[in-house]
């Protein structure tokens, strides 16, 4: 089970951005010293205008488009599935990962209610699921790749913004099935990366670890472009938030740019309490769990919604150097 109060400590090898501490680092920061340093230089973000630059393939994208996402997402993880709606009117203004509009109003609502119970009270897209690949759910970060994922949120007025309580609006979360996941540690359980969206902020949390914050406001469509070198190696795997906190459409202002965080981006499978032998996930010991990409809203279900807790999802894609 969830934790309901969690450590918000940052690792000390981390190199995090703090609301005392606002950072404008570039796209060339030489803290990535990573194999894929080649891959920053020819596909990253141009902070002018939130869109990508360079040799940069679309992986997968969803612009809201389909009334149905599960084709597209894998599933609709809620009480029911008409917790998500498609609406039309007041999209995300952002142009694309690649700089063009997606031709259409429309925006995806997701939501709970009190006493929803979806594997806790959440309502995400976001099938998890590593067996069929890229095909069973949106996307699946596999080690040794970098992905740059970019996404449109908006918390309406009624979102509980000031709550102190966890309420996640965002994994890149190990993926089923797994050992770990079914070894009951809160290591197991505990998303490898997530964002949370309380007490007035944005907080990006590796493990239960708060990694970065950066101040959150309600009525607004904020852009987050998200790129990871994924490794379980904190050596090697990397993270860099980028954030249009204003709606002006760049992140050149204050707190929404961040040098890269060194930590672990996916968790380590362990034995097969049965034996290897017995294994059946398809992971072995010791290899990388590949992590998906969920959106939408999963919170303490002490959080009273009156009459319903909505996140808007617009936007989405998930970018790959060339």
């Amino acid at each position: 089970m969830r934790q309901s109060g969690r450590a918000l400590v940052c690792a000390a090898v981390l190199v995090a951005s703090v609301l005392g501490e606002p950072q404008a680092a570039d796209a060339g920061d030489p803290s990535v010293v990573s194999a894929s340093s080649a891959d920053v230089s020819r596909c990253h973000l141009d902070r002018a205008d939130f869109t990508a630059v360079g040799d940069c393939r679309l992986v997968v994208e969803d612009d809201s488009l389909a009334a149905d996402p599960a084709p597209r997402w894998g599933s609709i993880d809620c009480e029911d599935p008409t917790r998500h709606r498609r609406r039309a009117g007041s999209d995300d203004p952002h142009p694309t990962a690649l700089g063009v509009t997606d031709g259409n109003d429309f925006w995806r609502q997701l939501e709970v209610r009190d006493g929803d119970d979806y594997y806790g009270e959440r309502c995400e897209l976001g099938r998890n699921e590593h067996r069929d690949g890229e095909q069973g759910t949106f996307t699946l970060y596999q080690p040794g790749t970098r992905r740059i994922t970019f996404f449109s949120l908006l918390l309406p007025s009624r979102f509980d913004l000031a709550t102190q309580r966890w309420q996640v609006v965002a994994q890149m979360k190990q993926a089923n099935p797994s050992d770990l996941a079914e070894s009951g540690t809160d290591y197991g359980y505990s998303p490898i990366l997530e964002m949370n969206a309380r007490d007035g902020r944005w907080e990006a949390h590796n493990n239960w670890n708060l990694i970065w914050q950066a101040p959150a406001r309600k009525s607004t469509w904020v852009r987050f472009a998200v790129d990871v070198y994924y490794s379980p190696d904190p050596n090697q795997g990397w993270i860099r938030f980028f954030v249009d906190l204003n709606g002006d459409g760049d992140a050149l202002d204050q707190y929404e740019a961040a040098p890269a965080i060194h930590t672990d981006t996916l968790k380590t499978e362990i034995p097969d309490p049965n034996g290897e032998e017995n294994d059946e996930d398809g992971i072995p010991a010791g290899a990388a769990i590949p992590s998906h990409l969920r959106l939408g809203i999963y919170h303490d279900p002490e959080i009273q919604c009156q009459p319903a807790c909505r996140v808007r999802v617009d936007n989405v894609q998930v970018l790959a150097p060339d």
